[in-house]
């Protein structure tokens, strides 16, 4: 008999899946959750010990977390939300529930970094698990992905740099985290908790309003069921009303406080970084910074990939799941530039966004990986590990972004323990009591210093407000000060620069100069910075022996300010160098008018008196000099040079 034919078996090419799409079992679940919160809880630790390791004492990297801690513990001690004990109460924390969270804490333990430490890990904690939920919503056929997200999430360096600040950003992120999860599983109710406690953390809270609001009604009209309890109006008016609630009480509580529906420190800091920095500065530099460099270089690629891509679907009318990330994203980004045009360091005002450009990057490798999966078999083995590389790649750039974050941790640390909370010790050891100290850094001076805060930026003094930026601001300034009873001032140079003062304390040269003076009520003149740095260029112009180019920019200084006692002097210099005596007279004799102290200015007509054949003058003019700066060589040179000729 003849053989029968051996059956052909047809071989079928199908669609390799990703690796992130395996399923996943508890298990496996518990023990990568349980691996992430390990590394999170490790990095803390590395980030603390190092600093600790430079300052040999905990700190924080921005002075703004001592000013919660400023209110949080009057609140806790005195039971009133004022900067200091018995002054009227004022609406300058920009987070009152951070703060409030932060009193509750301070009952039990009285360390500023133990109970700012416990409540920044822990909201990042809490945030890493509701990122998780939230991910596994998003991810719902790749729960892999979700895990692998959520591992990014709790080692992410910079986030890892928040939660140590002492500032209520991890908070604000597991609230916004919380207010999506609740707006994806459709909890209406507690949709509107959450958005009602977002407000209540930061005011810029309500950009995650309108990228849910512009959200809902973009997936009602291209994508969602009418029929589901999800897309119906009354649940979304629902939570909307709820939200409305919580924010009448935070109208109330600020309009009671300052006068204001915001807190004053949203007035303060939108018109002076308005007045001070540029928006084109704010989008090439520092929201590149924030979301593009370091370690989110990679992300970034995915992100925009998927930030571009949404749009497209929306344009086309095609739903798609990352839609509200990518509003607020944007909205979060649209709103600094017009109102705050400001990242701030470490770009903390952005970072708010980078949980949602974590999961859309981490969409875009999953959906690249499916859509590579349907060339079949040729590609399987690339296809199903390629996101793991990915995931790979960016855990060795979140790595060397750890070791970079740390350092910067730990060296801004160690600026602010040697610059302002140094000066806040020198100023409890060595001011009196009543004495009151005006600054522009009002966090660790006023915690340490025990002494009275004059605030020139306006952010427990709301009445500032409204001159910063102003051609008057500095004589507002000098009046408010002496109003306000100033007997010290506490500034930066790249700030302001108290003229015609002593100056009483210098804690460290570097990398910036904090600088005491004594306030003299009258005297005592507040330059703002380009004034300081026009005074400078024409000093160094002086020394240079360009006399004609330093009277040009003196002549610009007197445009902004006539009240510096040192843009006169310099004038007077540069008429003297230029033989002009009788204007140098004039210039310097008004220098002193302006600060009698002046050691240089009696040192400078001492010159002209020698010049002009009166000694005896001159000797005089010296010896006063040397009466007010006893360590000052020139004058010390030249009258042991006058009394030998004599």
């Amino acid at each position: 008999m003849p053989r029968r034919p051996t059956p052909q078996v047809r071989r079928v090419d199908r669609p390799c899946a990703p690796v992130f799409a395996v399923p996943l079992n508890r298990r496996h679940e518990a023990f990568t959750l349980g691996v992430a919160l390990l590394l999170c809880l490790a990095l803390c630790g590395a980030y603390l010990a190092q600093a600790r390791q430079i300052t040999e004492s905990f700190g924080f990297p921005l002075d703004d977390a001592w000013i919660h801690l400023t209110f949080a513990r009057n609140l806790a001690v005195h039971g009133s939300f004022a900067y200091y004990p018995g002054d009227p109460p004022v609406a300058g924390s920009t987070a009152p529930l951070y703060t409030g969270l932060l009193a509750a804490l301070y009952g039990t333990w009285h360390n500023e970094f133990i109970i700012s430490y416990i409540l920044g890990i822990a909201a990042l904690i809490a945030g890493m698990f509701l990122f998780y939920a939230l991910a596994r919503r998003e991810f719902a056929s790749g729960p892999w992905s979700a895990l692998a997200a959520t591992l990014l999430f709790a080692t992410q360096p910079r986030l890892i740099l928040l939660a140590l600040s002492g500032m209520e950003t991890t908070l604000f992120i597991a609230l916004i985290l919380a207010a999506l999860l609740a707006y994806r599983s459709g909890h209406s109710v507690l949709l509107g908790v959450c958005l009602g406690l977002v407000l209540w953390c930061r005011p810029d809270g309500l950009v995650l309003w309108l990228a849910i609001g512009a959200d809902w009604a973009v997936r009602r009209l291209n994508g969602g069921h009418h029929d589901e309890d999800q897309w119906r109006i009354r649940p979304i008016i629902q939570a909307f009303v709820v939200a409305l609630l919580f924010a009448a009480g935070y109208a109330a509580y600020n309009w009671a406080l300052s006068g204001s529906p915001l807190p004053t420190t949203f007035g303060a800091k939108g018109v002076y970084y308005r007045a001070t920095m540029t928006r084109g500065h704010f989008l090439t530099v520092e929201v590149a910074d924030a979301f593009g460099r370091g370690e989110l270089s990679i992300l970034w690629v995915f992100g925009a990939l998927a930030l571009i891509t949404t749009l497209w679907n929306v344009f086309e009318g095609r739903p798609t799941p990352w839609l509200v990330h990518a509003l607020f994203v944007l909205g979060l980004v649209t709103a600094y530039y017009v109102v705050l045009p400001f990242a701030h360091r470490f770009g903390r005002y952005l970072m708010p966004a980078l949980p949602s450009c974590l999961l859309m990057a981490c969409g875009a490798v999953y959906d690249l990986a499916w859509l590579a999966a349907r060339k079949g078999r040729r590609t399987c083995v690339v296809v199903r590990w390629a996101p793991a590389g990915i995931l790979a790649l960016l855990l060795v750039q979140w790595v060397v972004g750890a070791r970079h974050f740390a350092a910067v941790y730990a060296a801004c640390c160690a600026y602010h323990d040697t610059h302002h909370v140094a000066t806040a010790r020198w100023l409890a050891q060595n001011t009196p009591e009543d004495a009151r100290i005006a600054t522009h850094d009002i966090g660790a001076l006023a915690f340490y210093s025990g002494r009275r805060i004059v605030d020139m930026a306006g952010i427990v003094s709301p009445e500032v407000i409204a001159h910063i930026g102003t051609p008057d601001y500095t004589a507002y300034l000098d009046e408010f000060l002496i109003r306000s009873g100033a007997t010290h001032t506490v500034t930066l140079g790249d700030w302001f620069v108290p003229a015609n003062s002593p100056r009483l304390y210098v804690p460290s040269p570097e990398p910036e100069i904090l600088t005491v003076h004594s306030f003299l009520p009258g005297i005592t003149h507040i330059e703002l910075p380009i004034v300081a740095s026009l005074i400078a260029q024409a000093g160094n112009l002086l020394d240079r022996g360009k006399p004609h180019e330093a009277l040009g920019l003196l002549q610009e200084i007197f445009r902004r300010d006539t009240r510096s006692s040192r843009a006169h002097l310099l004038v007077g210099a540069a008429h003297a160098m230029l033989g002009d005596d009788a204007l140098a007279r004039q210039m310097l004799h008004r220098s002193l008018e302006l600060y009698p102290g002046s050691a240089l200015a009696h040192f400078e007509l001492a010159r002209l008196d020698l010049r002009a054949g009166a000694a005896a003058e001159a000797a005089g003019r010296l010896r006063a000099s040397l009466k007010l700066d006893p360590s000052f060589s020139p004058a010390q040179e030249l009258l042991a040079e006058i009394e030998a000729h004599n």
